[in-house]
């Protein structure tokens, strides 16, 4: 479908007032959308929003039989197109290496997503008496978003707990995505004041709403977004005295005095919500610190830098062994644990990371070298279009329009969206997906504009017919995986109360091809295993836990499960195969270390079941009734061996009050572990230290037993 008459202009296509308004309505009320009834309230909830909102777009349009887009014939259009629809292919062809394609399969709902919202938002831009609607709607979505978070801030009682400042998320989820949400607001705010509109109530609405982020930026303590918007502000300043020096242009004062005003009312601001507070500053100061103390100490500010250094080593060794077409999109979470959790969250098996942190490494990893230079062109291409406009229109070299401001500010937008993506994970969320498409879409489709000679022509054919098979399939996509992640919702609660039989009647219900892990990254088939065994039925356990393997091979609670149903079933070899291999992974494995523990105390290798033991990490060693149990089983019989070895009486009351005494267990094994001693070491260094001590072993008597017991003190078993 293309018209091309003598008569018509750009600004005689436009959107009809239906699209415009709902379209605007969607974008500002998006931020607010959550399903209840779901584990993740907003990921789905969201994305069908999107999806609903391109399909309607597209068929509007189609039933109108109405042309909207201006047909670019330049060169640089064409590969524009060719990166994205090259990049849409690099993910295609990822899939080709995927362990789960239903999440290999969501991914690409998502791609198809973000290239539907470049085009529309994109289309919106250029129409000028269309663009208003959408920076209006994305200005005051952001000033909700923002005085939510505010709001929760100042109802946290203490920051004395780390974690405390977690509570703070608006609707996002997490205050890191708030930050960085509050951070992309930033040039939109700019080009709504920008734009000039008739109605100078914008122009205020939009300074409020920059400050009301700011202060958002300073109180969430993103070190990303800190470090995004200082590199942002010294690039804008010192092309902003670039531009003064060419064009002596007196507006840049004003520029300058409009960030300077916001910047001191976020000083006043910031005052009153942190400086006030002694506690809240020192948190503050923590923060900033950590960024070169985390080598040094261990807090919660510093353990998330080495936590997000472990990541990135992992996505690279895993980039290294998939270079050309990557472990496929959506599958970076089910590879991560195979090249090691050591000191990590998730050695415990609890934790489960969905993410490296960086969204290009995360790339890399997915879609390989290929697909991470087309993910980078398209970042590229925008910044290139950006360039080249302010060039070709002289912007600095004289007074600018608003329509290249808000190009400008889109060009340091981008830069800054890169910055963040360098240390968070921005292109997972559909709501960051909306500003990234808009800062990317206003550059390209600007500098296109300009290219255009003569009358143009319009087609939409393309843009319908994606429109329409991305919503049709993410739709379906979106229904199944909402109606899936519902059972699944139920069967945490039913987990939580040990209900068994209905984990395994909604695991029933629950099996669906598009949607195969929780937003846990953990196997649907798992709760089903996990309950079948509780229920002593080895057998359709082992099967369950089997089909959970095949849905995420890397799952250590999964792995270990299935050795432990083989232990059970008498097969050892394959029990013990399983096991050393979650013990490849995470060393210090509590349930694999325990049951190698207990595998070796009922072979009677005492030695060997004491070194598993003393691997184990635990956080809590009230609570862990069972490690307790095996802890005092193990020490007793070490204790004996021990006593054989050599006997003193002086030396034997203090193994006695050691078997009998679980605190006096616990920490020797904690020693241990912080010491890096085995068990046996530690037992001999503690109370040998005890009984001197206590005047009931002199030195020389020390020295004896030291030589006595010397391949224990100096062995490593």
């Amino acid at each position: 479908m293309t018209i091309n008459t003598e008569q018509t202009t750009l600004n005689d296509i436009a959107p009809t007032p239906f699209v415009k308004w709902t379209w605007a309505i969607a974008l500002a009320v998006l931020p607010l959308v959550e399903f209840s009834f779901l584990l993740d309230k907003v990921t789905l909830a969201r994305g069908l929003v999107l999806l609903l909102l391109i399909g309607l777009g597209s068929l509007t349009f189609f039933i109108q039989k109405k042309s909207i887009l201006p047909k670019f014939q330049t060169s640089s259009w064409r590969i524009y197109q060719l990166t994205f629809l090259a990049y849409l292919l690099s993910a295609l062809l990822s899939v080709t290496q995927s362990y789960n394609l239903a999440e290999s399969i969501w991914e690409l709902v998502k791609i198809l997503v973000w290239i539907q919202l470049f085009l529309w938002l994109g289309f919106f831009f250029i129409y000028e008496n269309s663009r208003l609607y959408i920076f209006i709607a994305l200005c005051i979505s952001s000033g909700i978003i923002a005085s939510l978070g505010i709001y929760q801030f100042l109802n946290i009682e203490s920051l004395a707990d780390e974690n405390a400042l977690y509570a703070m998320h608006s609707t996002l989820q997490h205050k890191n995505l708030l930050a960085s949400i509050a951070f992309l607001s930033l040039p939109i705010c700019g080009m709504l004041i920008a734009e000039k509109s008739k109605h100078k109530a914008w122009l205020y609405v939009g300074l409020l709403v920059i400050l009301l982020n700011s202060i958002i930026i300073f109180i969430a303590q993103s070190r990303a977004v800190w470090l995004a918007t200082l590199g942002i502000l010294f690039i804008g300043s010192i092309l902003l005295i670039y531009k003064y020096i060419r064009s002596k242009n007196q507006s840049v004062f004003r520029v300058f005095g409009q960030i300077s005003l916001v910047g001191i009312l976020l000083i006043v601001g910031t005052y009153f919500l942190y400086f006030s507070n002694g506690e809240k500053s020192r948190h503050l100061w923590d923060r900033v610190k950590s960024l070169w103390s985390y080598n040094e100490v261990k807090n919660e500010h510093t353990e998330t830098i080495r936590e997000r250094l472990a990541l990135w080593d992992n996505s690279l060794k895993m980039s290294k062994d998939h270079l050309v077409l990557g472990v496929g999109v959506g599958n970076w979470k089910l590879h991560f644990n195979k090249y090691g959790v050591k000191n990590l969250r998730a050695e415990q098996g609890l934790v489960n990371f969905q993410r490296p942190h960086n969204d290009f490494l995360w790339v890399l990893a997915e879609q390989g070298i290929i697909g991470l230079v087309l993910y980078l062109g398209i970042f590229f291409l925008a910044i290139w279009a950006a360039w080249q406009y302010l060039k070709q229109q002289q912007y600095f070299r004289r007074e600018a329009t608003g329509k290249e401001h808000q190009v400008f500010l889109a060009f340091l937008g981008i830069l800054g969206y890169g910055i963040i993506s360098f240390f968070d994970f921005p292109k997972e969320r559909f709501l960051h997906m909306v500003y990234l498409s808009l800062l990317l879409a206003i550059p390209i489709y600007t500098y296109q504009k300009s290219q255009l000679t003569g009358k143009p022509s319009f087609s939409n054919k393309n843009l319908m017919v994606l429109g329409v098979l991305a919503s049709a399939l993410g739709l379906w996509v979106s229904s199944q995986r909402i109606q899936t992640e519902q059972q699944v919702n139920q069967i945490w609660k039913a987990r939580a109360a040990k209900n068994y039989n209905k984990i395994i009647r909604l695991s029933k219900k629950a099996t669906n091809p598009y949607y195969q892990l929780d937003p846990a990254a953990t196997p649907l088939a798992f709760y089903k295993g996990e309950a079948l065994f509780y229920q002593q039925k080895i057998k359709e356990a082992l099967e369950a836990f089997l089909q959970a393997e095949q849905q995420h091979p890397y799952h250590l609670l999964t792995l270990n499960n299935i050795a432990s149903c083989y232990y059970q079933q008498g097969n050892m070899e394959k029990a013990n195969a399983y096991f050393e291999q979650v013990l490849a992974y995470a060393p210090q494995s509590t349930e694999a270390n325990m049951n190698k523990a207990a595998i070796h105390f009922n072979q009677k290798k005492i030695a060997q079941a004491a070194h598993f033991l003393r691997n184990c990490y635990v956080y809590d060693y009230e609570t862990n009734e069972r490690f307790g149990f095996f802890l005092q089983k193990i020490l007793e019989a070490a204790i004996d061996e021990l006593i054989q070895t050599h006997s003193n009486p002086k030396l034997n009351q203090y193994f006695t009050q050691l078997k009998a005494n679980r605190a006096f267990q616990t920490s020797i094994h904690q020693k241990a572990h912080k010491n890096n001693h085995t068990l046996y070491k530690q037992v001999l260094i503690e109370l040998l230290f005890i009984a001197q001590e206590q005047g009931q072993l002199n030195q020389l008597e020390v020295d004896v037993l030291r030589k006595h017991y010397a391949s224990y003190l100096t062995v490593v078993r």
